[in-house]
């Protein structure tokens, strides 16, 4: 992961607490799979980059649950 502190005085403290961070994740996709393994790749990854501590067979699992979901919408 890359992280880069900036410090600055235009940070509304007020609402804010001083400090505001934005979570930054790339994805690499595979043009050559198909659309729908494309999908699951991309939400399997932003499942995995957004809960670091969860065991890998959760994020597969989430990963299928949430693929589910969506296959209901077809």
């Amino acid at each position: 992961m890359n992280i880069k502190v900036n410090l600055t005085d235009d940070i509304p403290t007020h609402r804010t607490g001083g400090e505001y961070g934005v979570l930054m994740l790339e994805i690499f996709i595979d043009d050559r799979l198909p659309l729908r393994d494309q999908q699951e790749n991309v939400i399997h990854s932003i499942v995995e980059n957004t809960n670091l501590l969860m065991p890998h067979d959760g994020v597969d699992y989430l990963t299928m649950l949430i693929m589910d979901g969506l296959d209901q919408l077809q």
